[in-house]
């Protein structure tokens, strides 16, 4: 989860019914983070300190809007678009955020970290490359200053094109490296199916990358959940909730033992379910109760 998510703080109303000791084992025992998209960990004062450096033209009221969450949270994918095309533009500033999120984690007992993220976005400022070994100082800084080892998953934008997709494959065939560990894929999901992008997922496995594969996630159909697993060979899923529809779906997954790495606090359901309705009704409760 979130370092910096307001539900999870020390003084909410959820950690003032718990005892000290509980919140002491909570925050200390070990914990990997296998769900951590790289811009989605950049802190307000972090956001601010680099639009200032690259002369993004963003607004204080932007940024603060991006930072305020109403009744209903809009999710963070416009936070990614305005990093990713005003503001990242020094390759620098990967290594910051990075080396930051490394740094915040850190004293919460997290040991390992897989940061995703996207190049397509990135392009326009800075070649694969130099994206690549920017978050691997990042990476290698964190094990040396703080102990946490981290690893890059570079990500498909599924609102891009499949053709940039073959090249985000080609680049990271082209540039191995003992950080970067598979390929995933994430944006927003729908009228974006994943079988779009079949041939990106190929090259990958073939180049001996691991298959990570957002699906599932905007409630959309069990239908990408079961595409991503039979035709794109994904290694983990990432959400999938909709996977509890199918109940020969829910068996093959079991059968083979396919990991789901979800996010209780997905921002679909926090939307789409009321405050008393979530924690009963969001579907990772019941894909534990299936065995998933």
């Amino acid at each position: 989860m979130r370092s910096d998510n307001p539900g999870f703080v020390p003084d909410s109303p959820f950690s003032k019914q718990l005892p000290e000791e509980w919140l002491n084992f909570f925050k200390t025992f070990p914990k990997l983070e296998l769900h951590c998209h790289l811009l989605g960990t950049t802190s307000k004062e972090t956001f601010e300190e680099l639009v200032a450096e690259s002369g993004a033209d963003v607004s204080q009221e932007e940024i603060n809007n991006f930072y305020t969450r109403g009744d209903k949270p809009v999710g963070v994918l416009r936070i990614f678009r305005c990093l990713e095309s005003k503001v990242l533009s020094k390759p620098s500033f990967l290594t910051r955020i990075t080396l930051k999120h490394i740094q915040r984690v850190a004293s919460q007992g997290v040991k390992y970290i897989e940061f995703y993220w996207n190049w397509t976005g990135l392009k326009h400022f800075m070649t694969y490359d130099e994206a690549r070994q920017a978050i691997n100082e990042g990476i290698r800084q964190g094990m040396q200053r703080y102990g946490v080892t981290a690893r890059s998953i570079p990500s498909i934008d599924r609102e891009d094109t499949p053709e940039a997709a073959v090249e985000l494959v080609e680049e990271m065939t082209k540039h191995p490296d003992d950080y970067t560990i598979g390929l995933g894929i994430d944006y927003r999901e729908t009228n974006h199916e994943p079988e779009n992008f079949w041939k990106a997922f190929k090259m990958a496995k073939e180049a001996g990358f691991k298959i990570t594969i957002h699906a599932g996630e905007f409630g959309e159909h069990w239908r990408n959940v079961e595409t991503a697993m039979k035709l794109l060979g994904a290694d983990r899923i990432d959400h999938g909730y909709t996977i509890i529809d199918n109940p020969e779906l829910i068996k093959e997954a079991k059968a083979s033992d396919m990991h789901f790495a979800v996010v209780p606090t997905n921002s679909y359901y926090l939307r789409t379910l009321s405050d008393e309705e979530w924690a009963i009704k969001h579907p990772v409760r019941k894909m534990v109760e299936l065995g998933l």
